[in-house]
């Protein structure tokens, strides 16, 4: 059994919830599938059983040639040696597929991320991550888990926590539970925005804890407003309302209402 303890690698041992995770994949025999870490291939071997192809994505050669020797009578796998991160899906050819992922955790952000940067090509995501991070997905208006990162995520993804997976789960044993969540790209965008505008707007908007939101959007580092923007209906009727509490929604109606307001950078 090999171990990278500089990125915190954990393994799941528990095969009932191996089983979870596959059926929560719900592969059919047609389906294009890319495993992000393979660590030692149990979850690989049960992907390559139902799908037609597995494309293997792992950064450690050591588990790719123990998965390899486990994976040796089946003809259906490809093995990509290198960062995702880095490299993205550049190596696998197919233009549509599904990805299941257990991944080391300190790449969860960077990973989301990708998945939206690679939303055209990916119908759904089957990840792993810390329970933690789960909550701060689906963190709600005025909870502590509410972040810019949130709102950005909503923005492009649809994401479901499907169950929690005690720590007791895996060996080395963690410190924190983990959670299998489901991703799908959103089929279109929520609205027609300038998005590097739009979430410009939404980083000021957390910017400055327990600050007003009129005040983060003049004062913040991300971009900046004339003082006229006070005069906007938002506004007028919301002076002081804080940035964690507000939706997609209540955005968009800032983006449509300040829009002209914007002082250009220098």
């Amino acid at each position: 059994m090999f171990q990278n303890k500089k990125i915190g690698q954990v393994f799941l041992h528990d095969k009932n919830i191996l089983r979870k995770i596959v059926s929560a994949a719900n592969i059919q025999p047609e389906d294009i599938v890319a495993e992000i870490g393979c660590g030692e291939g149990i979850l690989s071997k049960e992907l390559a059983l139902i799908a037609q192809k597995l494309y293997v994505l792992e950064i450690d050669a050591r588990f790719i040639e123990k998965t390899q020797i486990l994976l040796k009578d089946f003809t259906n796998v490809t093995f990509i040696h290198g960062d995702v991160l880095k490299n993205k899906f550049l190596q696998i050819p197919d233009p549509k597929f599904k990805i299941v992922a257990n991944i080391p955790y300190h790449i969860s952000t960077k990973l989301i991320k990708l998945l939206i940067l690679e939303k055209d090509r990916i119908d759904e995501t089957i990840l792993m991550v810390q329970k933690e991070f789960a909550d701060k997905l689906s963190a709600q208006p005025g909870s502590k888990n509410y972040s810019s990162f949130a709102l950005y995520t909503k923005f492009y993804l649809d994401i479901e926590t499907l169950f929690t997976v005690s720590k007791n789960c895996f060996y080395p044993k963690p410190k924190i539970d983990s959670a299998v969540i489901k991703i799908r790209p959103k089929t279109k965008p929520l609205f027609e925005v300038d998005e590097e505008l739009f979430f410009k707007i939404i980083r000021s908007a957390f910017w400055g804890k327990r600050k007003a939101l009129l005040n983060c959007l003049l004062k913040g580092p991300y971009i900046q407003y004339d003082k006229k923007i006070k005069t906007i209906p938002f506004f007028q009727e919301n002076a002081q309302i804080r940035g964690e509490k507000l939706i997609l929604d209540d955005f968009f109606r800032i983006y449509q209402e300040i829009l002209k307001y914007e002082i250009p950078e220098v």
